[in-house]
This record gives structure tokens, sequence and C-alpha cells, in this order.
């Protein structure tokens, strides 16, 4: 997971202006605990991975498309 980063690479404004001074880097509260709830939400969801609608579109490969993948192998 990545976070947005204030002072990125330690700027204070922007990294190509000299004129900028050196500060410590930081990431918004905001942004951590919503970085929480998206891994909590995905940890709970992992046991039922194979059961998603999504997972059952893909699971069958029509023979076209898997000769397809198998030739650009």
């Amino acid at each position: 997971m990545a976070f947005p980063l204030g002072n990125y690479h330690n700027a204070t404004t922007n990294i190509r202006d000299p004129k900028s001074g050196i500060s410590a880097e930081y990431i918004r509260v905001e942004d951590f605990l919503g970085g929480v709830e998206l891994l909590t939400e995905a940890a709970k969801c992992v046991g039922k991975r194979n059961d998603s609608p999504a997972r059952e579109r893909v699971r069958e490969v029509p023979d076209d498309v898997r000769k397809r993948m198998t030739r650009s192998a």
C-alpha cells in the first residue's frame, strides 16, 4: 500500500525549487486511517474470494481465448 507524501523527498515546496527548505516527509492521518480501513475490509473478504461474482465470470476461459493466450506466451 502506498500513501501520498507531504514534503516529498523532504522538500518543503518542490523538489526542483532551489529555494525549497528541508523537512520530514509525512502522510495525512486521514490517508493512513483510510488505508487501515481498506486492509481491514480486504482481510475480511479474503476467505470469500472464490465466491465472488467477478471470479464466477472469469472462471471459465473460452477455448478461443485460451488458444490465443497460449500462443502469445
